[in-house]
């Protein structure tokens, strides 16, 4: 029997729009769905702490897993990015100061934090096309870009004056873009050699 309680993820028919597959699963609403490389899995993350690999063919949940930070393992996860030309890996973003590499088995690989303790809670983050840097943006009204294989931070700034609800890098040129709850969408030239 279904869980009454639990959200759906719904794949539908492009030119009928009917629903043609369903996911449940996720206890609170679901922050963002993305496909594995191969198409052979659905990957959900949500406000429940949880990130669920789905089998897209048969709709089982194959995995439930978190990126446990101590004691709060149930903190809201607000994207996914997959890692360019690595099938299985992503970049887990976090309400809190920290970001994740994962595998879909649940490991975290690495981890890219700044020293904020308060106030500076990420809220989106991506990758460049080439998988080299990690963008991040946080709470603070702040971009922050760390590098992929060090993880170490390479650069932080200023990229809204209220508060910053997403960004996203171009998928072959080097610009990203930012937006904020005030309607203002910015563009910005990416690091270089990425």
């Amino acid at each position: 029997m279904a869980d009454s309680h639990a959200v759906t993820l719904s794949i539908h028919g492009l030119k009928s729009g009917k629903t043609l597959k369903i996911m449940r699963g996720h206890t609170s609403f679901v922050t963002q769905a993305i496909w594995s490389a191969d198409q052979s899995r659905v990957l959900s993350c949500g406000s429940d702490g949880k990130i669920r690999v789905w089998d897209a063919k048969s709709t089982e949940c194959e995995r439930t897993f978190s990126p446990e930070q101590g004691s709060r393992a149930d903190i809201t996860i607000t994207n996914l990015c997959a890692v360019p030309k690595v099938d299985g890996e992503f970049i887990v973003c976090t309400r809190s100061n920290t970001v994740f590499h994962m595998n879909q088995h649940g490991h975290v690989l690495r981890s890219f934090t700044h020293a904020k303790a308060t106030g500076a809670d990420f809220v989106q983050c991506t990758l460049s096309p080439g998988g080299k840097l990690v963008y991040c943006l946080a709470e603070d009204q702040r971009l922050y870009a760390f590098s992929f294989d060090s993880t170490d931070l390479v650069h932080t700034m200023q990229v809204h004056e209220r508060e910053p609800i997403g960004l996203a890098h171009h998928p072959h040129k080097n610009l990203l873009a930012t937006f904020s709850d005030d309607g203002m969408l910015v563009l910005w030239k990416a690091l270089a050699a990425v």
